[in-house]
C-alpha cells in the first residue's frame, strides 16, 4: 500500500511540475512575442512618420531594419525556415537585397547574419 501511495504522489508531482513548466514557458514565449511586436510597432510608426514628412530614405531604412530582423528570426528557426510562406518569398528577398542593399562595409550585424542565412538557403536549394 505504501508503495502505491508513493507512486501516486510521484506521478502527481510530475504532472504538477509539467503543468507549471508548460504555463511558465507559454507565458515567457508570449512575453517575447509581445516584446518583438512592441519594437515593430515603434519602428513602423517612426518609419511612417519619416515617409509622411518626405524623409522617404530614412523611413525605408527603418522598415528594412524591422524586416531584416524578422527575416533572421524566421530563417534561424527550424520550425519556420522551411515553412511554405517563408520559402516562397526568400528568392524575392534575395533579389531585393541585390538591388537595394547598402555596400557590405555598411551592413549591420543583422544584415550580415541575414546574408549568411540566405547563402545557406541558396546552397541548400542550389541557387546562384
Amino acid at each position: 500500500m505504501k508503495k502505491w501511495l508513493l507512486a501516486i504522489i510521484f506521478i502527481l508531482s510530475i504532472f504538477i511540475i509539467s503543468f507549471l513548466n508548460y504555463r511558465f514557458g507559454y507565458k515567457s514565449g508570449s512575453e517575447n512575442t509581445l516584446g518583438l511586436l512592441r519594437g515593430a510597432f515603434v519602428l513602423e510608426l517612426v518609419a511612417l512618420d519619416n515617409i509622411q514628412n518626405n524623409n522617404v530614405s530614412e523611413g525605408i531604412e527603418k522598415i528594412e531594419t524591422s524586416f531584416y530582423s524578422t527575416a533572421v528570426i524566421l530563417l534561424e528557426s527550424p520550425k519556420w525556415s522551411n515553412s511554405s510562406p517563408v520559402e516562397i518569398f526568400i528568392p524575392e528577398l534575395i533579389e531585393y537585397r541585390k538591388k537595394f542593399a547598402s555596400s557590405q562595409s555598411e551592413w549591420t550585424p543583422t544584415e550580415k547574419r541575414l546574408e549568411e542565412l540566405l547563402a545557406q538557403w541558396k546552397e541548400k536549394h542550389n541557387e546562384k
